[in-house]
């Protein structure tokens, strides 16, 4: 399967159960996916600059991205 996002993908995490994948990309957005389909579940904006790094807590409950403009979210 290929997941379309729109622009490039610099980080990627997979959920501990398989079920999310998310994306951090050039266009300061932190992305949500279903596994099993590629639909977008969600959008998280809020960057300045490319996303550079994200991680998913183990129970899937938190998500934490870094980028170029020195923030976390």
């Amino acid at each position: 399967m290929t997941i379309e996002v729109g622009s490039d993908v610099l980080s990627i995490a997979l959920s501990n159960n398989g079920m999310q994948i998310v994306s951090g990309s050039r266009d300061k957005s932190v992305r949500v996916w279903d596994a099993s389909s590629g639909i977008e579940l969600k959008v998280l904006n809020g960057h300045t600059n490319w996303v550079t790094s994200v991680a998913i807590s183990n129970n899937s409950a938190q998500i934490v991205s870094g980028s170029h403009d020195k923030s976390t979210w």
